[in-house]
């Protein structure tokens, strides 16, 4: 087992790598888990919403599993409400789920949107709930 140390450091140097895209996150079958290939290595990232039955509240438990360069468990790292591992797993998603292009690609469409053209849409959505 990793020491805390160890595992801060981990996460640490993931999360800066993946934000100067450095390391390419991948979608797996499973939704919601995320995977980035590195040399002899690996690593998944996932996040479960779970329930305290005796609070009845929700938490979020980030679960960082680490692989060797044959796919196999090497260690796995479980945080409850962690900031650092909540904003790795964010941001492994969005490069994952390629956020920055959809969100750029979105605001292109609305930016060339002329005002008839978004009247005319606007129209269409509202034109059967005033029936």
């Amino acid at each position: 087992m990793l020491s805390d140390d160890k595992i801060e450091k981990l996460i640490e140097a993931l999360n800066n790598k993946t934000k100067k895209q450095m390391i390419n996150w991948e979608e797996t079958v499973e939704r919601g888990v995320y995977l980035a290939a590195l040399t002899n290595s690996g690593v998944r990232i996932s996040c479960r919403i779970q329930t305290d039955e005796t609070a009845g509240e929700e938490f979020h438990e980030h679960i960082l599993t680490v692989l060797n360069g044959h796919g196999m468990l090497v260690d796995e790292i479980k945080t409850v409400d962690n900031y650092k591992m909540k904003e790795l797993y964010e941001n492994a998603r969005r490069m994952a789920m390629n956020a920055d292009n959809v969100i750029e690609n979105m605001l292109n469409e609305l930016n060339s949107l002329s005002e008839n053209k978004s009247n005319l849409i606007t129209k269409k959505i509202l034109e059967p709930l005033e029936r």
